[in-house]
């Protein structure tokens, strides 16, 4: 919040750095006259947001005298350019590497099995929203392969989808150890999951999902892979 952040700018900083959806930062970043470097963290262009955050924070940004957001004095985007969309901003690039959080490696993670390795996941949103008829949708479309199902989802639903699928590894597992000796990764046009199969070079399948508004309800929309 804009509070929070006067509190930690309270000594004055010579610049602000922050991620793409951090709005509060380029205001604060304004508020104070110091430069605001904007860091892209998946593959989202998310500046395009920019039109939409503007109107919703005008009475915000006409306090500084301003009628949009300020343009970032520099954008560091992690991106390939060669999948980025064509009216992307100029940026300096940057190598992106993983970040993963501390989970007890196990020995399968790091080899190979007798039959092809996939990963499937639908990241974390639409599992922290208790949606996960996208997942079992894609876990189902796997069924008919004879392949090692891996299940990156969150530890909430992990025991229920177990349950179902005795067969499979399910959990939530360090991408970047696993991804690597997989042999194909489905998931949900995550930036994240994305840029973790192109920096281990292994192939993608991209089924994209999404959550929409229905008469107030948010429920799963998408597409599946028999589709």
């Amino acid at each position: 919040s804009m509070e929070a952040l006067r509190e930690l700018t309270g000594w004055r900083p010579d610049v602000v750095v922050a991620a793409s959806m951090s709005f509060a930062a380029a205001l604060i970043a304004a508020e104070l006259g110091v430069p605001y470097v904007r860091q892209a963290w998946d593959t989202g262009d998310a500046w395009r947001t920019d039109p939409a955050a503007s109107e919703e924070l005008r009475p915000e940004l006409a306090e500084l005298g301003l009628d949009a957001l300020p343009e970032p004095y520099l954008f560091i985007d992690i991106c390939p350019p060669t999948c980025g969309p064509r009216h992307a901003p100029e940026a300096q690039m940057m190598r992106w590497i993983r970040p993963t959080g501390q989970r007890r490696p196990e020995p399968w993670m790091y080899t190979n099995g007798d039959r092809p390795r996939v990963c499937v996941t639908s990241g974390s949103r639409l599992v922290f929203a208790r949606k996960t008829g996208f997942l079992r949708g894609l876990v189902a479309d796997m069924a008919a392969l004879n392949v090692e199902t891996v299940i990156a989802t969150l530890d909430e639903v992990a025991d229920e989808l177990r349950a179902e699928l005795p067969e499979a590894r399910v959990g939530w597992v360090p991408l970047d150890v696993v991804v690597p000796t997989c042999d194909l990764v489905v998931h949900h046009a995550g930036g994240v999951t994305a840029l973790t199969a192109m920096n281990a070079g292994v192939p993608q399948l991209i089924v994209p999902q999404l959550i929409v508004s229905q008469g107030g309800n948010f429920v799963e929309a998408g597409l599946r892979i028999s589709d």
